[in-house]
């Protein structure tokens, strides 16, 4: 957001993160389409409200949010049919989905945004060292491999440069 790129500065996009939704395990639902009319939870701290808005009305779709404070009280709701799917931050859901053996992610997410690690601001040797870490592991595929373990998807890359800002630095120098 704005307010963060003030507050912080970071290394370069890695992965995306963005509105994701968490099925029952036994759900044979494969998109947001397939929620059409029935209640849905969502994690207010992990949903924009606006960009949910956003989101319904350009697919056209139409559900009953029913809010939720935290992970917990959405996932009793969900196993007890209250709520045919969780829809919150994909990275948090993730999280939810690892410690959880009824639980799935569905593949269609409502939006995409970057995920960045944030240094404090002027930390260049900070930033510089995340950056050249995350670089060597996305060159030798490691990063993929942790990435496919932990999110049981495929890696996508990031946009090369996001929206606005200026094309990376694909050198770093270490200067001893």
């Amino acid at each position: 957001t704005l307010a963060n790129t003030r507050r912080f500065d970071f290394a370069p996009p890695t992965f995306l993160s963005g509105i994701g939704i968490l099925i029952l395990a036994t759900s044979k639902a494969t998109s947001f389409a397939d929620f059409s009319g029935k209640n849905m939870g969502v994690l207010r701290d992990g949903v924009d409200t606006a960009t949910l808005a956003a989101q319904k009305q350009a697919r056209g779709l139409t559900f009953n949010e029913v809010i939720f404070t935290d992970s917990g009280s959405a996932l009793q709701a969900l196993r007890s049919n209250q709520v045919a799917a969780v829809i919150g931050d994909r990275l948090t859901l993730f999280a939810v989905d690892r410690v959880n053996r009824d639980t799935k992610m569905l593949g269609d997410q409502l939006s995409i945004a970057p995920m960045a690690i944030a240094v404090a601001p002027g930390d260049a040797g900070l930033k510089n060292a995340i950056t050249f870490g995350l670089q060597e592991t996305l060159a030798d595929g490691t990063f993929a491999k942790m990435y496919r373990k932990w999110m049981d998807e495929p890696f996508k890359a990031p946009f090369e440069v996001p929206p606005g800002e200026a094309a990376p630095s694909r050198t770093l120098v270490n200067a001893q």
